[in-house]
């Protein structure tokens, strides 16, 4: 009995929840890697419902994005759940954030090509779709460069946003003049296209 005693005494309680907190994480993980599938498909069965779409939920451009978001969101949790220090929390946190700013980009950039039947309102179908894919790689790119600018705030390497825009004005001011003769070209092409 004094060996059981003696046992008991030397452990260490707060080891103890430490090894427990982190089972905990571990399992929150795993479940949301078993479960991924299932909850995206219920998320976008239930957007289905409300903009009365009858497509399968597979089908969608967001069920990728939105399973692998499920699956950030419950490390994020576990990696909350860890007891940890507070510069690591807030490190932790700021890695957060930037992941969703990129996970949201990449389901906008996802709606943003020629075959997208969300932008085939706006394009004129054309023996050659080079012009509707070049338009698309360049709303591609606005969307990258905005969250890009939205990244490096949120992480707080520039305080003042505005000397950064003014930057981006003038090189985007010495880019058209310097392509003026390509984009007079292209467009010209373009509108001999659709006649």
């Amino acid at each position: 009995m004094s060996v059981i005693t003696n046992f008991l005494s030397n452990i260490d309680l707060n080891y103890l929840i430490t090894i427990f907190d982190i089972q905990i994480a571990l399992a929150v993980v795993i479940i949301a890697f078993l479960t991924r599938g299932i909850i995206a498909r219920l998320i976008i069965g239930i957007a289905y419902k409300f903009t009365q779409n009858n497509a399968k939920p597979k089908e969608s451009e967001m069920y990728a994005p939105i399973k692998n978001m499920f699956v950030v969101f419950a490390i994020y949790i576990a990696l909350c759940i860890i007891p940890k220090g507070e510069f690591i929390a807030h490190i932790i946190n700021e890695i957060f954030k930037v992941v969703i700013i990129i996970f949201i980009t990449k389901w906008l950039t996802s709606f943003v090509h020629s075959d997208s039947k969300y932008l085939k309102k706006f394009f004129k179908k054309s023996e050659n779709d080079s012009v509707n894919e070049f338009l698309c790689k360049i709303l591609r790119g606005i969307i990258w460069a905005i969250s890009i600018v939205i990244i490096i705030g949120e992480l707080g390497f520039l305080e003042d946003l505005s000397g950064l825009i003014t930057g981006l004005g003038l090189a985007s001011a010495i880019i058209a003049l310097a392509a003026q003769e390509l984009v007079k070209n292209l467009l010209s092409r373009s509108i001999n296209s659709f006649r």
